[in-house]
């Protein structure tokens, strides 16, 4: 006691003396190394291919060792042979030397293992640990504790270290070093595990801090515990402490580096109940069959899976056996009756790619459910199938396997539901976010937020599209959820869908997109030699094709645009009814028709698969816009191909409709099925064979309701209800309140019926209660098979010249201002001169050979005394129309 250092001395000299011979007869690659700066030093001997580790620093109930070098060869044990009190053993290596472990360690009891070596750590292929409590695998610099640190740089500064109570975090300096797993899980041939990697027991905790982390084909396991991986380039990272494990908490402002899982690597804390897994970096990747995963087995509660970066999350690829790369939290088994844990992912960007996964699930077939799928990202993106050697990856069904973020039930419990919270999301070439239901258990919410949102076109083989799905799978009783899109803007191309479907009994669920800006649904998928595949237009889509009904669509946008093929729809295929589609707009146009003949369309329908009869009703479909612009052989309409009724078709306009170009608005009744009604309110332009129509081939006809200030058929353009031409039908009627009505160049206004039973009328009213001017041409008609019935009728041939008396323009005076629904249609040859004081030009081409006409002067307007201006009209009994001054209820007095 009187002299401590010739003490010291002996004893580290013994000690060396112990470790040189040892080393001598057992030639290591790698080897365990006190360094003697401890107030009780670590003591090293070797007994085969075993590293004992005696000594050490005692401090309550922590045990602290030194080493210069901390190394494992293939094969070697370390075993800490510490006392049954020690809660807590704190190893730090401080050579400057990596440590590179491919064997065993082991302790003691219970107690927990902190391994520190700022030069880095790698674990081998037979890496394993035999430990009672939790394993800490740190880069940091120092261990810091309530009243100091356990440095690994800075020896000097060792604190007394028997006042030391439990750490509270982990400093780390610049630069640290790298944490390699190359552990594997193997097994004999009788399926008795030979090596486990590095693995944990159940309800502990198992953590890899330090630079960069790096799992190549490595195992980390705790089951039902708890597993903190960290890529920390600099900064203090906080211990706490938890129910389950030791918790770690970083700064946001921290900087961190990247962390890697390749060659098919294995994070797992899957138990009785999941464990809780936490992952913190830079830039994290999962490749080539990689997963991370918390599953429960049994009764227990779910852990959660939070990953989080200050850069990017990437998971993509597939392995031949089919494992995805994948971020998973599921509730699977036979004995499975808990929860399913939640599944989180925070980043600048997340990619899904090449068959890769995001996966929420519930797997038993009790009434389990499982957790939720929340990510919140600047950019998501999800793209394409599983593939090798440049072929898709198939199933034992023969199905390609797509990169998607899901949630699932394939029993009794409910799905989980998804939220994506980002400014960007793109799916392409078969990239999906997908909530389904396989059985009795419902499927969960998609609830996406995104500034711009774009589904791009199909899988490699076409079979898969990419889009955003919600379904009721074959042979499922349970129920999809809801599908809601909150976007400024949308774009579905390339065939690609949005879409919610039962395939079922258990009905599907509901679509609702708020766009603010716009909303595009654009073409189809093509070839390489551009030949389109009309079977899988881009769509938004809600149907279903069995007993389960369909669920709604709707929309809101600023400006809805579907073109070339794109099509938005509701349909049944079987005896569940359809859903409605309803869509407000300012600006909405329905454009285009492929050359296969496939049209772009707002649609609701009923339609047999085969020779199967589609019984179920359809959906009604509903516009509420500004203007609508139906164009170039483009379709917005009901119908039904079956037995089922179709749905009605209603469109408000505040400003008009134009149905161009070969274009139609219709409800159909094709088959045994009868239409539904049209009704349009607003302006309405038909030109160059645009249509509105009802057309039923048996039962009862559907009925037309415009109300129109300015409705104008041109150039071939129709309004027709046509009914059956071989049978006694109740046919549908048309309904016109309208203030102008012009039909010109072979336009017409006609029902049809073979025997009418009442209906196939035609009803023509004034909008405003005065009249109706009709500007008809000879070439066009209006024809009913029933009745034809016109109120407050003022008739003007269209005929050229127009035959209309008139009084000068100069005597007629603007007593009365208008308010602005006043409308002119003009007609014919011609034109109007700019002012009643101005002369009409001449709008004749001259030839050369003629002399140029000499213009008369110009005609000045006299000043003429006050008229009475006239404040009405009136129809004589030939049908004249006289101006008056003086007219019962005159509607000017009502106006001043």
């Amino acid at each position: 006691m009187n002299s401590p250092e010739p003490y010291k001395i002996d004893r580290l000299l013994c000690l060396t003396l112990m470790v040189s011979g040892s080393l001598q007869s057992h030639p290591v690659s790698a080897q365990i190394v006190p360094d003697a700066t401890l107030p009780v030093n670590s003591q090293v001997t070797i007994e085969g291919n075993t590293f004992t580790l005696d000594g050490g620093t005692t401090a309550g109930s922590h045990l602290f060792h030194s080493f210069s070098e901390f190394s494992l060869p293939t094969g070697w044990e370390a075993f800490f042979n510490n006392a049954g009190s020690i809660d807590n053993i704190f190893t730090r290596v401080t050579g400057g030397q990596i440590s590179e472990i491919d064997g065993l360690i082991r302790a003691n009891g219970g107690a927990n293992l902190f391994l520190l070596n700022p030069s880095g750590i790698v674990f081998g292929p037979n890496a394993q640990l035999n430990l009672g409590g939790s394993f800490f695998a740190s880069t940091a610099n120092e261990i810091a504790f309530a009243e100091g640190t356990f440095s690994a740089i800075e020896l000097e500064e060792t604190p007394p270290l028997l006042s030391i109570n439990v750490p509270i975090g982990l400093q780390y300096g610049e630069n640290p070093g790298e944490i390699v797993d190359r552990s594997r899980i193997s097994g004999d041939i009788f399926g008795n595990a030979t090596t486990t990697g590095l693995q944990v027991n159940p309800g502990e905790t198992l953590a890899l801090v330090g630079g960069e982390i790096r799992l190549e084909g490595g195992n980390l396991t705790a089951e039902g515990g708890r597993i903190e991986l960290g890529s920390v380039g600099e900064g203090f990272v906080e211990m706490g402490t938890a129910e389950v494990g030791f918790p770690l908490m970083y700064s946001p402002e921290q900087p961190f580096s990247n962390i890697t899982l390749s060659n098919g690597a294995i994070v797992d804390a899957s138990g009785n109940g999941g464990g809780t897994i936490r992952v913190r970096g830079g830039n994290i990747s999962l490749f080539d069959g990689s997963q991370i995963r918390s599953n429960t087995l049994g009764s227990g509660l779910g852990g959660d899976l939070t990953v989080t970066a200050s850069a990017a999350v990437t998971i993509r690829g597939r392995l031949p056996n089919l494992q995805p790369s994948a971020l998973q939290v599921r509730i699977e088994g036979e004995n499975a009756t808990g929860t399913g844990g939640n599944l989180t992912v925070e980043a600048p960007q997340l990619t899904v790619a090449k068959g890769a996964r995001v996966a929420v699930s519930s797997l038993t077939p009790n009434p389990a459910d499982g957790g939720n799928l929340t990510v919140r990202a600047q950019r998501v993106e999800i793209s394409g199938v599983g593939t090798q050697n440049g072929e898709p990856l198939r199933n034992p069904a023969g199905e390609v396997l797509p990169s998607q973020l899901s949630s699932v039930t394939s029993g009794a419990g409910n799905a989980g539901y998804i939220a994506i919270a980002t400014e960007s999301l793109l799916a392409s070439d078969g990239g999906q976010v997908t909530a389904s239901t396989l059985a009795s258990g419902d499927a969960g919410i998609v609830n996406v937020s995104a500034e711009d949102i774009t589904l791009s076109r199909r899988s490699i083989e076409g079979s898969e599209p990419s889009g955003l799905l919600a379904r009721v799978e074959p042979g499922a009783t349970g129920n999809a959820n809801n599908l809601t899109v909150e976007a400024q803007r949308l774009r579905v191309e390339g065939g690609a869908r949005i879409s919610a479907s039962s395939l079922w009994v258990g009905d599907a669920g509901d679509i609702a997109i708020r766009s603010i800006e716009s909303v595009e649904v654009l073409g189809v998928v093509r070839d390489d030699s551009g030949i389109p595949n009309t079977d899988n237009p881009s769509q938004i889509s809600a149907l279903t094709t069995g007993a389960g009904n369909a669920g709604d669509i709707t929309i809101e946008t600023d400006r809805l645009q579907v073109r070339d093929g794109g099509q938005i729809v509701t349909s049944t295929f079987s005896s569940g009814n359809g859903g409605n589609l309803q869509v407000t707009a300012d600006d909405a146009a329905v454009v285009g028709r492929l050359e296969t003949g496939i049209p772009s369309g707002l649609l609701a329908r009923v339609e047999p698969v085969g020779d199967v009869a589609a019984t179920g009703t359809g959906g009604n479909l509903s516009l509420a816009v500004d203007r609508l612009r139906v164009d170039d052989r483009s379709r917005v309409g009901a119908a039904s191909q079956s037995v089922g009724d179709a749905g009605n078709v209603t469109i408000s306009a505040i400003d008009r409709v134009e149905v161009t170009n070969g274009s139609e608005i219709s409800v159909r009744g094709l088959d045994t099925g009868e239409p539904g009604n049209l009704t349009v309110s607003g302006s309405i332009l038909l030109d160059r064979q645009g249509s509105l129509s009802a057309t039923s081939q048996a039962g009862r006809g559907g009925d037309i309701a415009l109300k129109s200030p300015n409705l104008q058929l041109r150039r071939h353009s129709t309004i027709s209800a046509a009914g059956s031409t071989f049978q006694d039908t109740f046919d549908g009627n048309i309904d016109i309140d309208a203030e102008t009505l012009v039909l010109l160049e072979r336009s017409g206004i006609r029902t049809n019926a073979a025997n009418p039973q009442g209906g196939s009328n035609i009803n023509i009213r004034p909008l405003d209660g005065v009249g109706v001017a009709i500007f008809r041409s000879p070439d066009s008609t209006i024809s009913a098979a029933g009745n034809l019935s016109v109120e407050g009728k003022i008739e003007v041939d269209a005929n050229e010249p127009a035959e209309l008396e008139i009084v000068d323009a100069d005597e007629i005076s603007r007593g009365c201002l208008g308010t602005g629904r006043s409308q002119f249609t003009a007609t014919g040859r011609g034109g109007l001169p700019p002012s009643p004081y101005e002369p009409m030009e001449n709008l004749e081409l001259l030839e050369d050979i003629e002399l140029p006409m000499i213009p008369s002067e110009d005609a000045e307007a006299e000043t003429p005394a006050p008229l009475v201006e006239a404040r009405g009209w009136i129809r004589t009994a030939s049908g004249q129309i006289l101006l008056v001054a003086n007219f019962p209820g005159d509607p000017c007095d009502d106006r001043r």
